[in-house]
Formats: structure tokens, sequence, C-alpha cells
């Protein structure tokens, strides 16, 4: 049967895009660059990295040191305008010690790299992109993450002991020092100022961290990811996640005091050589997580997980950071589904990509809901106020080596994002009679049903489709960023899990490209700036048609657990599950959740104090104030310091109840008002003087080279 089309532009476009908006490609070293002798190849040597020392040149990644221009010319010729790409520490900063007395000893060691690093920041753009760089993407130096000796040993002895728990829990998490030694976020600082003050002229984005709260679990909590060893006690992991005097909270407020001094020098650096302002983020990485329901009913245990990871894996970062956040990037992959409190795996009710992630695009405009009701009428919430940049999507991806479900994968997410960004409080999809007939075709075809179902679904599905109010909208989203532009090491699960638009044989030895079709899907997207009726629907049809053949895609992990060989999965869209009810993950207005009341008030209670009254400011976190800030600052000479270098004018403040004078606004590159609003205390504040404006044009329009440079 012939698709039906609507006359009229507008009514062809399931998700239209703004001039205003912009489309990127995101990458990260320790996926990418060869020639790189870290912490992941270390790791990898000895045996932690799955579906690794089998593959071919595992150790050349996608030699992205020596040959740049190959990943970056198959992205460009997307149209994307923004290219996601970092540093790696410690290829810039080889020989350092976290003991060191000397921080200066500890600036940028490889003129060579960082020169190398300026190449490839001027390639890309000259091809025509905009360049959004991270400083810290999953990978700390070498010289920082294996523990000595006896540290490990002893880590090991605690995994094995079974006498006293509070012995076990007072010690620590056991897996190595990195973030929460005390000198942690002074040497980090000169290392991003050495950057800063070299590339910052080709920087257009700044991310300063790459989903913290997971790097800190996985690493000082689970020991999944380097250095190990593997925490297996259950006591043990939640201390290390919950307790700030060690651990993932310890690790994370010296990332904030680092974050909070590379700011202010940013700002300082822009100011002193004329460089228009760069927006500073974060990628937080968001789950779509909820509770397993069966026939109506949440275990209380897993509600009660549910609750622990908003508190202490969503939103306690940002509330930190809050205030010195011009945008807030979200990672988003997916849905994560709680059951008897953990992950759960239902193979057979839930569509998991290749590396375990529950498929939901309407989850994607849950958690930008869920985020947005909680910042933005938050006066210290810069990335949601006049000065702010807002909202960018820096990752969103699926793992697919088959292809079959990316195209629709991306489709989806890009009209539930379109949705969240609409300032239209109702949401009305392509008309029904259209769907009723495109809905009774495929149901006939694909799903091989009766006509008598088909005509049941084809009404439920038109139901679902009615126009509605919707539960959000108008969410300042200004970017959305596709992880990734080619197959790569995607860490302990090594090169099992295929993120990438474009395949790589590495057989081979020239490791050559072939573009997927959802690359050409992407790039006629971007270039269009929409998602057609016609795009959407043959994304679906396409997935439901692989599940009508029972076609399987690959599974690199189960659960927590990483595989060396792939299983073997069937594609399940279309389908129904046990219980009969059809397995749809595409976007879905009716099904936006945002946040319990009961959890916003426990969130409210549990992670930010009640300012006192005479305070017209918003809350600051009563965890660091009256718990992690004694602990940490006690002599203040042991909190995190600046370098040596740092430019006059800044100051670190210690004592709870400092005040910090305001930072200027980034004036420069986006549409905002200047406004003034109160002082507000924070334990990790950097006073700075009021940077002047520069004037730029908006950072959504590139002009592309398509040519080789």
């Amino acid at each position: 049967m012939a698709l039906i089309t609507v006359s009229g532009a507008a009514a062809d476009a399931a998700a239209d895009f703004s001039d205003d908006f912009w489309f990127g490609i995101a990458t990260a070293p320790a996926h990418q660059e060869d020639q790189l002798d870290d912490v992941w190849q270390k790791f990898a040597r000895e045996g932690h990295v799955r579906a690794w020392k089998d593959v071919p040149r595992a150790e050349e990644r996608l030699r992205a040191w020596s040959e740049p221009e190959t990943d970056i010319r198959l992205a460009a010729e997307t149209g994307v305008q923004v290219y996601r790409m970092g540093v790696d520490w410690g290829r810039l900063v080889p020989d350092c010690s976290l003991d060191t007395t000397e921080p200066d000893s500890c600036r940028i060691q490889n003129e060579a790299a960082l020169k190398h690093y300026e190449e490839i920041l001027g390639l890309v753009r000259r091809y025509g992109m905009k360049v959004m760089l991270t400083l810290f993407h999953h990978s700390f130096p070498k010289w920082g993450t294996w523990p000595e000796e006896a540290v490990a040993a002893a880590a090991k002895q605690r995994e094995r002991d079974k006498g006293d728990l509070s012995d076990r829990l007072n010690a620590g998490s056991g897996t190595g020092l990195m973030w929460q030694h005390p000198n942690a976020a002074q040497l980090f600082v000169t290392f991003g100022l050495d950057v800063v003050r070299r590339l910052g002229h080709l920087v257009d984005f700044w991310v300063i961290f790459n989903e913290p709260v997971i790097f800190t679990a996985l690493s000082h909590c689970m020991g999944m990811w380097p250095p190990g060893p593997a925490v297996t006690s259950v006591p043990v992991q939640v201390n290390c996640l919950t307790n700030p005097a060690t651990g993932s909270l310890k690790a994370q407020l010296n990332m904030v005091a680092a974050h909070r001094q590379m700011y202010v020098l940013i700002r300082q650096a822009e100011q002193e050589r004329g460089w228009p302002a760069a927006p500073v983020g974060v990628a937080h990485l968001l789950m779509d997580t909820r509770p397993y329901v069966s026939y109506g009913t949440a275990h209380q245990v897993d509600s009660a997980t549910e609750l622990f990871l908003k508190l202490f894996a969503r939103y306690l970062f940002i509330d930190m950071l809050r205030d010195v956040l011009d945008f807030c990037g979200i990672n988003y992959y997916g849905e994560e589904i709680i059951h008897d409190g953990g992950p759960a795996s239902l193979p057979q009710e839930v569509e998991y990509s290749s590396n375990g992630r529950g498929i939901s695009a309407t989850g994607m405009v849950n958690v930008l809901s869920q985020f947005h009701s909680r910042y933005a009428n938050d006066p210290e919430a810069r990335f949601t106020g006049p000065e702010g940049y807002g909202y960018v999507i820096t990752e969103n991806g699926i793992a697919d080596g088959s292809d079959l479900l990316r195209p629709a994968y991306i489709t989806e997410h890009l009209v539930a994002l379109a949705h969240a960004r609409s300032p239209v409080t109702t949401f009305a999809e392509r008309p029904s009679s259209c769907h009723a007939i495109l809905t009774a075709a495929h149901t006939h075809t694909l799903y091989k049903y009766t006509w008598t179902r088909a005509r049941i679904r084809t009404r439920t599905h038109a139901q679902r489709l009615t126009p509605r109010p919707s539960a959000v909208a108008d969410i300042p989203v200004r970017g959305y960023i596709h992880w990734t532009i080619t197959d790569n090491w995607e860490w302990a699960d090594g090169y099992c899990p295929k993120f990438g638009l474009v395949s790589v044989d590495r057989s081979h030895p020239a490791m050559p490209r072939t573009p997927r079709l959802s690359y050409w899907l992407y790039k006629d997207i971007v270039q269009a700036r929409r998602v057609s009726w016609r795009q959407k629907e043959e994304a679906w049809a396409n997935a439901t048609r692989a599940a009508a053949n029972n076609q399987t895609h690959d599974v690199c992990r189960v659960g927590v657990l990483a595989l060396d060989t792939p299983l073997q999965a069937r594609i399940l869209a279309g389908s129904d599950d046990p219980h009969g009810n059809p397995i749809d993950w595409r976007f879905n207005a009716s099904n936006i959740r945002l946040d319990a009341e009961a959890t916003r008030r426990a969130s409210t209670l549990l992670v930010r104090r009640t300012p006192p009254p005479r305070h017209s400011r918003a809350p600051t976190l009563w965890l660091v104030d009256r718990v992690v800030h004694p602990l940490l600052c006690t002599p203040a000479s042991e909190c995190p310091s600046l370098p040596a270098s740092l430019p006059a004018g800044a100051s670190h403040t210690h004592a709870v109840g400092d005040t910090r004078g305001g930072v200027a606004p980034c004036s420069a590159r986006w549409p905002q008002a200047t406004i003034s609003r109160p002082a507000p205390t924070h334990s990790f504040f950097i006073s700075t003087p009021s940077s002047p404006s520069h004037s730029r044009g908006s950072a959504s329009h590139a002009t592309h080279t398509q040519q080789p440079p």
C-alpha cells in the first residue's frame, strides 16, 4: 500500500527545528585516539575489558590521533554544526603525582601533543564545524589512578573480611584515590588552565566534566572501571555512594571545586585576551528510571531504589553547580527499570539496545521535563535564567550493529525533542485518518494479525495520537549531539557495542569506514532541519518488519555483565509482550511523567537546605554545608586550592557562609539580558570581577565546507 501524504510543509513534518537550533556529533579521546598509553589501555591489558583482546588492532582504536581527518570529514559531511571532542589529561601531563607539593610541575609537559590538539581543532573549524571541547571524559591519568600496593592489598582484604562491618565501611572505597585526593582539583585546574590559554580561541563550548556521577560510581564504588578491583559488597558500595567522607561523594565534591575554579578562569582568560565568551557546562547522564510495575503494583523496594537514584545520581551534582553552568548538558540513552532493588533485565517486555539500555523516546522528555520543573524557576540556576544558554543534548545514541533499530531511535528521539522545545501546550500528530490507514496496513502486513485485531489496534493507536494537553512545553534545548560517528571502543564493554553511524572494518589494515543507512538518514534530517512523516513511519516500519521476521541483534551486556562474545536477541518493536501489551517505544506525549510530589519533597529535604528567611536566595546544599564541608575543609589548608598561576583578582573561599561576588554573565554568545541577583553562599565559590561583554553571532549557524580544507 502506498503511503498517503498530507499537503503542506507543516503537515509533512513530524518534527521541525528552527534556525537557532543546531545538530552535532560527539566523540572522546579514549574511544578514538591511537598512540594513547592511558588507564583504559592498561585496564584492558590486565584483562578487565571485554570484547577487546581478540579484536584486531584494538590498541589503535580509530586512529583519531594519527589520522584525525577520516572521522572529522565524515561528521562534517552530515552537515552538523558542532563537533564534540576532548583532550586527554594523561597524554598532555604524563608525569606527575597526586602528592606533589609543586603543582606547577604538573602543568602541560607534552608540548608536541598540545600543538597536535590545536591542529585537530583547527581542522574541525576548517570543515565548518564549531568545537565543543571536553576536559575530562572518564580517563584519569595513570599516575593518579592505580593505588600503591599496600592500598590495593587493603582493598582486597576488606572484600574478604567477614568481621566488623563498620571497619569495612570506614575504610573507604578502596579503589584508588583519583578524585578523592585533596590535590586532585588543584592539579586538574593547573592542566585545564593551560588548555584554555592555548586552545581557547578555537573553542565554542566547554564541557568541564563528562558524566561525573557515573565516573565516580563505577570507578570508586564498583571497581568496574579503572583501577579496580571489583567491589562486590553491597554495604560497601552503598557507603561509598552516600558517605561524603569517602568514595563517590568525596570525589564529586573535588570535581565541583575544580569546575568552579575552571569557570572563573575561562571567563578571565576570555576577558584578558578579548575572546568571545564560550558557554561552559557539564555533560550529565540521565536515565529515565521507573520501578517495575506488574499488573499495576510496584514493589516498595523498587520505588525506594528509584528515589535513591534520583537523589544521589540525578540532581545532587547539578545542584552544587547550577549557578556556574551556562548550559546543562544531558546525556540520554534510555530507560532503566528497577526490579528487586536493582536494574531489571526484561528481554521479553522491553526493547534493549546492544549494551543493555531500554529504548524509550518518551523517556527523553520525561527527564527534560523533570529537570526543567526543578530548575526553571530557581534564581540560582544560571542555565535556565536570562543569561543562560539552556540545555544541550550532549549525547544520545544507540548501540545497534544491525542498524535495524537506529533509524527509528533517531527519528523518535528527535520528534520527542521537538515536542519538548515546542511552546505549544498540545501535541497533535499527523491526521488520524492517515494514521488509521497506515497503522492498519502495517498491522496487517507486518504484525500478521487478523483484520479484526488490526482494527482494534488501529483504534487504540488513533486514540493515543489524538491532540491532548501536554505535561511539558517550551524547554530551552539549544542543540542535539548524536553519539557517535564511528563504531569505537566503549569503555569496559570493549568493541562489542556498535554506536556508530558508520561501521569500521578492523580486520583490514586501513580500517575502512562504511556509512550505515542511519548515517544518510541523520544527514537528511540535519540538512532539512526536520523529521518528515515519511522518515518517521518508514523507520518504525523497518523495525517492526524486522520483529515480524524474527530478526535479531547483538547483546553485549546482560545487566551489568559485559560479554566477550555477543548473544543474540530478537527485535521486539511492534510485537506483544507476555502480558499482551504492544512493545512500542515510539514517542508518546500521553506517557510523559513528571516527578511525583513525594519525590520532589524528599529531594528538597534530603538534598537541599531550607535557607534562613532573611536570605532571598535559592537553597544551597544541606549535605555540602552541614556535612561534606566540615569533613573536607578542616583545616582549610586541606581544601582544593587554585594553582600558583591563578590570575590576579580571583580568590578561593572556604568557610561556610562566605559570599562570592556575582559571576559576570557569558554575554557574548547568545541572546540574554543581564540581571542582578543576590550573591549566594556556598562552600566552593570563587570571587571574580565582572567580565566585559563581547559581541558575537549565534552559535546555531556554521558555514559548512564540504570539501577537504
